[in-house]
């Protein structure tokens, strides 16, 4: 009988393994599906012979639109209900047979950001993250049972025996008892002056009692203030008994050019494996694939990289890493490096020369860091792979990871800061904050400049004593460069417009493009910009400058600004030869890329097909009937791809573009297809927002 016993417990084990410990056939309580990250169902009702009967079942609208962002995180489905959430703090409940409404609680802004989960605790609970912590509803009435004040989070807690484990934004991550509600442990990742961002991946392995967060990169551009080593850009294991960092493993070092790794991590047992048993998958916006033994994050792939020499920083205190790692093994899926020579060839003469303009400054190649003298053209902001992540492939015999990823290029700009009116910008928003919170809590650039602080900060400036205040800057120059020389520019949700700052511009090597009214002239004509100035007054312009920022350098008010911004073609579109955006297929064992495909299509106004293959905020999913799922592209269509060959076999056109991966649930019978449609942010999407939550079902299921 005790053998019976230990042999039906290994057997189970073994299932745990090669299935997922979190998710019951009809069930996904978690956002990504379970709490390994696999985004597989074992539903495999919808299949290659069937698909072009799936149809829509219902479409539920949440009333709740939001103009700049849309809606992130996947539905869970559990207790008979499908949850979701909307952007203005809410957390609601729909039929899964009809979309209906069951109820609907306010938790607070952002609600349930990338991501929410489940757990049966005497009954079903959901635990969502907002702007304080996670929220505990009860998914029966859409009662808020309790409140745990973690500090903001915006990936879904999981819950690991009698804890919840919540990896907060920039504070840790934080255990606490879920019966008593008190806090047991706090994992303070904060190392060298650099307090790392988890906003897009944490996942955990209960058999190796281990949870696995991603971090992001920290300050932008620059890094001034940081040590030798910290742990943003990494994934770090964090011992869930002892509450402890067990390893850490970082991708990037002193990443300056916000690279983050991406996506829950991904786990998964390859039992008897020599290598490991567990082995946990991580990717980057950079491209790379990192498959690591989850006991103690040792590359599960000999040589799988090389440390190579880079170029370091021309920013006065700027220390980066003298080296960085180049990836074998895995094969990585993309890069981050644009090819001058073959990225633009195919530009007409005019576009070519509008590009060229804009690239006048750039250098292309591996790690090149920001500089004042010149700027960084590159792949990679957006992915590689983004917050989305990828998906598991357990319908192959080997597993296989599939990872939807961006190529779209962007400029990083680096430029001499004017510390005295940067100070008045701050000190006038904290005193108009403090008596008038802002509603909106992310400002555009472009919006920034034509804001009342803004111009409040500008009138202040003008008359203090000793700032420059050359008459023909300040008729002719200062609507688009501002009145401190600040410059301005549209982020990648508005467009690719920019005015450069120019305070210490003399002091660069860029001055050298603009030294002389010949050329000035001829650059704001080449971005059809009128400018009436003659020599004279432009050298005078200038020495008034020149005077002014050695001033500001002898009083150590010259700092430094960065941003970035989309590398567009004269016509809006990426620059750079299309595909803009792809799905790939990698064998985990082997370490090859099996296959890639595009994805997506970008049409112009006039019905005219411009790339295939285009930038992707939504995701994938896999199934066991060996289909991939996948969403996100500004034509608004939900794809479904045959995971062995890649090749698109259905399409549908959503109300709105898919903005989160896609997830799958079965009710009385039947297997459904859900998938958030609120639209994308970024240039290239529709600028109308949605609200809708659609699920799809196979036809013979609607009509019984």
């Amino acid at each position: 009988m005790n053998i019976f016993r230990i042999l039906i417990f290994n057997l189970l084990l073994i299932q745990i393994g090669k299935i997922e410990s979190s998710e019951t056939i009809d069930g996904w309580n978690h956002s990504s599906g379970n709490i390994q990250s696999h985004r597989f169902t074992h539903l495999k009702q919808i299949s290659k012979l069937n698909i072009k009967n799936l149809k829509p079942a219902w479409i539920h609208h949440s009333g709740e639109i939001e103009p700049t962002e849309t809606v992130q995180t996947s539905p869970i489905f559990v207790d008979g209900k499908v949850i979701s959430v909307t952007l203005k703090g809410n957390v609601y409940a729909v039929n899964p047979g009809d979309g209906k409404l069951l109820w609907k609680t306010y938790i607070g802004q952002p609600a349930g950001r990338r991501g929410l989960s489940s757990y049966m605790h005497k009954s079903p609970k959901l635990f969502v993250p907002n702007g304080e912590g996670i929220v505990e509803i009860d998914s029966s009435s859409g009662k808020i049972l309790h409140r745990y004040l973690s500090g903001a989070s915006l990936v879904a807690p999981i819950i690991y025996k009698d804890k919840i484990i919540i990896a907060t934004v920039d504070n840790g991550i934080k255990a606490y008892n879920i019966n008593t509600k008190d806090q047991i442990w706090h994992v303070n990742l904060e190392k060298n002056n650099v307090i790392p961002r988890i906003w897009s991946g944490f996942s955990i392995e209960p058999a190796l009692g281990l949870g696995y967060a991603v971090t992001g990169s920290s300050d932008g551009l620059t890094g001034f203030n940081r040590g030798d080593s910290d742990n943003s850009v990494s994934i770090i294991a964090i011992d869930l008994d002892e509450g402890k960092i067990a390893w850490s493993f970082q991708h990037i070092h002193h990443d300056v050019w916000d690279l983050d790794l991406i996506g829950n991590p991904i786990i998964f047992n390859l039992i008897g494996n020599k290598k490991a048993d567990f082995v946990v998958t991580i990717l980057s916006k950079a491209g790379d694939i990192l498959v690591l033994n989850a006991k103690n994050g040792e590359p599960f792939f000999e040589d799988s990289f090389v440390n190579v020499s880079v170029q370091q920083s021309t920013l006065k205190g700027e220390k980066l890493s003298k080296f960085q790692k180049i990836y074998y093994l895995p094969e990585p899926y993309s890069n981050t490096i644009i090819d001058p020579k073959n990225d633009f060839d195919h530009l007409d003469k005019i576009n070519s020369r509008y590009v060229n303009t804009k690239l006048r400054n750039a250098k292309y190649g591996f790690f090149i860091p920001p500089s004042v003298d010149y700027d960084v053209a590159m792949f990679g902001l957006h992915g590689g792979a983004n917050w989305f992540g990828g998906s598991l492939d357990l319908s192959s015999d080997e597993p296989e990871i599939i990872i939807p990823y961006n190529r779209d290029p962007w400029i990083l700009r680096a430029y001499y800061q004017d510390k005295i009116h940067y100070f008045l910008i701050r000190i006038i928003k904290k005193i108009q904050n403090y008596f008038n919170p802002p509603n909106q809590a992310y400002l555009s650039p472009w919006v920034e400049m034509k804001s009342k602080q803004s111009q409040l900060a500008d009138k202040i400036y003008s008359y203090l004593p000793l700032t420059p205040n050359n008459e023909k800057y300040v008729t002719d120059c200062s609507s688009c460069h501002g009145i401190a020389r600040q410059g301005v520019y549209q982020d990648e949700a508005e467009g690719d417009l920019l005015y450069p700052p120019l305070v210490g511009l003399t002091f660069t090597e860029k001055f050298k493009k603009v030294n002389n009214v010949s050329s000035l002239t001829s650059l704001h004509n080449e971005f059809n910009i009128s400018l009436n100035i003659s020599s004279e007054e432009y050298s005078k312009m200038l020495d008034e400058f020149r005077k002014y920022d050695e001033r500001l350098k002898a009083f150590n008010m010259l700092g430094y600004s960065s941003f970035w911004q989309l590398l567009l073609d004269k016509d809006g579109y990426p620059a750079t030869k299309p595909p803009w955006g792809m799905i790939a297929k990698s064998n985990l064992i082997s370490g090859d890329i099996v296959w890639k495909k595009t994805f997506g299509k970008r049409i112009d106004n006039n019905g005219r097909l411009i790339s295939m293959g285009d930038k992707n905020f939504g995701g994938v999913m896999t199934t066991a009937s060996k289909i991939i799922f996948a969403t996100g592209t500004p034509d608004k269509n939900i794809y479904a791809f045959d995971a062995e060959s890649g090749k698109e076999i259905w399409n549908y056109e959503l109300p709105y573009a898919g903005s989160a991966p896609p997830m799958s649930y079965q009710h009385n019978g039947c297997q459904f297809i859900a998938i958030q449609a609120t639209g994308g942010k970024y240039v290239g999407y529709e600028k109308n927002k949605g609200d809708v939550l659609v699920s799809f079902a196979l036809e013979e299921c609607l009509q019984n």
